[in-house]
């Protein structure tokens, strides 16, 4: 056999064991079922007669490949006692923020609380799943009433909210959804600080207990804003062994502005020492705690004459002053405080003093 006939005979070998290493068959796969994922958040939130139920669908089926296409959902709502009722039957798109409404039928809008259990389903194009997902829980029965006559008050300790007396039960509480509108400009340099003017969420919900008067205090609201407020009465329950809340309708939004016009309480404690020696009068107070404080600002008057500020344009940071040169003879002094939006307190009650 020549050489030629040699390299021949190799190369033909040499393809049939390549041919063979890579046309060998692999282990055979399943076939993807292409069952979504199943939905782990569903919550559900009524409010009046209407149950709000919320979920994020699944991007990805149990093989964790991406779904495509809109997805089919199955909506039930069960009883304490009962099956699954169907509610909706609706599609969304993977990895879509779902929501639904349900107005609830009548009779389960009357009568004591107790207990809804909703569920959500979401099937393939077969109509097959992996199941339900978790457990969302409200109630039927009779919601807590409207709020009547809603008004919002701004305070120098808050916002106050006063209604109608209703005949809601005494354990019920107040629901505040609070929307930050606006920060308005003020010439008070406390809010370029940060402890006054710390970051504060666009949305706040609050919750406030309901005393024997028809009032509420927002003792979180800042000065210098533009708020916007909704509100309900709440019951919050325990069906079944799990916490449920029950809420009335929400009432009308408010809109409140908390410009700072609150001037600061009268100074106290105004006392005043004679130095003869240095012919100087050395007056003193107790500290004003208001938060926005800028100062004070000391007043005299001699033989009934009008009140003149004797302690200078600029609040003094602290609470004394020494008085340098005051007339002859008996005088009286006063102290005021003022914030650092401008608003002055009255004059503390005044003080008599004399040099001998």
């Amino acid at each position: 056999m020549n050489s030629s006939s040699q390299r021949g005979i190799l190369a033909l070998a040499a393809t049939l064991v390549f041919a063979a290493g890579c046309g060998s068959p692999g282990s055979p796969q399943p076939p993807s079922l292409n069952l979504p994922d199943q939905v782990l958040n569903l919550a559900a939130a009524r409010s009046g007669n209407t149950v709000t139920l919320t979920w994020t669908m699944p991007r990805r089926n149990t093989d964790k490949l991406l779904l495509k296409g809109p997805l089919a959902v199955h909506l039930c709502r069960r009883p304490l006692n009962g099956g699954c009722q169907t509610i909706a039957d609706l599609s969304f798109d993977p990895g879509a923020e779902a929501s639904f409404r349900e107005t609830l039928p009548p009779e389960l809008t009357v009568g004591p609380a107790r207990m809804l259990t909703y569920f959500v389903e979401v099937r393939n194009r077969s109509g097959r799943s992996v199941g339900f997902s978790n457990e969302a829980y409200s109630a039927a029965g009779a919601a807590p009433p409207p709020i009547a006559n809603l008004t919002a008050t701004p305070q120098s300790n808050g916002v106050l909210f006063r209604w109608q007396q209703n005949n809601i039960n005494t354990e019920s509480k107040l629901r505040l959804h609070r929307t930050l509108v606006q920060k308005e400009a003020s010439a008070n340099p406390r809010n370029n600080g940060s402890d006054f003017n710390s970051k504060e969420p666009a949305e706040t919900e609050l919750i406030a207990p309901i005393a024997n008067k028809p009032q509420a205090l927002d003792a979180s609201a800042l000065p210098d804003r533009i708020y916007s407020y909704t509100a309900e009465f709440l019951d919050r329950l325990t069906l079944d062994g799990n916490p449920v809340d029950l809420a009335g309708l929400t009432s009308q939004p408010i809109r409140v502005d908390t410009r700072d016009v609150f001037p600061p309480n009268p100074p106290e404690g105004l006392v005043a020492i004679a130095n003869n020696t240095e012919r100087s009068l050395d007056l003193s107070w107790t500290p004003n705690t208001e938060p926005d404080l800028a100062g004070y600002f000391v007043y005299r008057s001699r033989n009934g004459e009008k009140w003149q500020r004797v302690s200078g344009d600029k609040p003094l940071p602290g609470p004394a002053w020494r008085d340098l040169a005051p007339p002859a003879g008996e005088v009286k002094y006063a102290v005021s405080a003022i914030d650092f939006s401008g608003n002055e307190s009255a004059r503390s009650a005044g003080i008599s003093a004399e040099l001998q």
